[in-house]
């Protein structure tokens, strides 16, 4: 029988980095399962999580476009401010699992997709509180607000 091992990781954290490194050594996993689409998985490997142009161009939606800029801007500002580079525990799961010739399986859609169907889902009034939402949670991490991504963790 097959044995499942989930690590739970922030996007921007330096535990979460020591973490998936010390599961992958500690476990020796027969595959590696990383929360990534193709996309986002070739934006990593080029050593940047912010997509292309063409990428950015495939998006016909404006609206998804601004919430996917708006949250890959907040998360570089955490990053940032952390001293963490956004999507480092998934580099790191990449990097164990080709230093050790193990397989990786990329196990999410396509972020523009789910952006859109979340986008979509919502109604008018909920998309103005969602830009405003968004809007507030960048003006907050840039007047300095301090934000502890471990606990972060935990709420999911």
């Amino acid at each position: 029988m097959a044995e499942i091992k989930i690590i739970g990781t922030a996007h921007v954290s330096q535990a979460s980095v020591d973490e998936v490194r010390f599961a992958i050594e500690e476990y020796q996993p027969e595959i590696v399962a990383i929360e990534l689409d193709q996309g986002r998985f070739a934006a990593l490997k080029r050593q940047g999580a912010d997509p292309s142009v063409n990428d950015v161009l495939e998006v016909k939606n404006f609206n998804t476009l601004l919430v996917q800029w708006l949250l890959a801007y907040l998360q570089r500002k955490i990053g940032f401010d952390v001293g963490v580079e956004p999507g480092a525990e998934m580099k790191a799961a990449i990097e164990e699992a080709e230093k050790r010739n193990i397989p990786i399986a990329l196990v999410d859609r396509d972020i523009r997709i789910t952006l859109l169907r979340f986008w979509n889902s919502l109604g008018f009034i909920g998309k103005i509180k969602m830009g405003w939402a968004l809007v507030l949670s960048i003006a907050e991490v840039d007047n300095g607000q301090e934000i502890d991504i471990e606990s972060l963790k935990d709420q999911d």
